[in-house]
């Protein structure tokens, strides 16, 4: 027997149903795709991230986001929930989707090995067809490593280690990787971090 086909959903479709929904799920090309939890570690450096992020944009025009709030890329037609998406300047929800912001500065991936694959290839394309989006950083979680590509070119910046750390172009932030990944227990030898 062969396999089943997948229903096809419009926006509108998809939106009604997510809106309604105890699971998140992705929306691209008619198809909707369910998200998967996050492991310890996931979460972990996610809440260190958030608490950073919100101690040093205090006073400024920017708004951190969790992973709650969905954005889409109008040009392409994606709808998903980033792990952290950051806001300079007054947020713009979709016309379609009061709950969805179009005008991210900066979006933040945490990898796992379900998702890296689609995090560094298709889902950053994707994302690129925002023309608010000044960087983009993918998170390692199992070393001490963040990658951030830049706008225009994204060109691609590598900081690795605990010693190390990321000052973001965008926006008036440094990332200390050891802040980031704090409470964080690596696997790997110390070696290969």
């Amino acid at each position: 027997m062969g396999a089943q086909p997948q229903p096809h959903f419009t926006v509108a479709e998809y939106l009604a149903q997510e809106n309604e929904s105890t699971f998140k799920h992705e929306y691209f090309q008619g198809r909707v795709y369910a998200m998967s939890g996050a492991s310890p570690a996931h979460s972990v450096i996610s809440t260190n991230l958030a608490a950073l992020f919100v101690a040093q944009l205090r006073g400024s025009s920017c708004t951190t986001f969790s992973n709650d709030t969905r954005i889409t890329v109008p040009s392409n037609g994606l709808y998903t929930y980033p792990d952290l998406s950051i806001v300079c300047g007054k947020p713009i929800f979709d016309e379609q989707d009061p709950y969805a912001l179009v005008n991210p500065t900066v979006i933040i991936e945490i990898l796992s090995s379900s998702t890296e694959a689609y995090d560094r290839g298709s889902k950053f394309q994707l994302f690129r067809g925002l023309p608010s989006l000044q960087e983009y950083i993918l998170i390692a979680q199992n070393q001490a490593r963040i990658e951030r590509f830049l706008r225009p070119d994204w060109a691609l910046t590598d900081c690795a280690g605990l010693d190390s750390s990321l000052t973001l172009v965008s926006l008036p932030c440094t990332l200390k990787l050891a802040e980031v990944y704090e409470r964080i227990t690596f696997t790997t030898p110390p070696e290969l971090r």
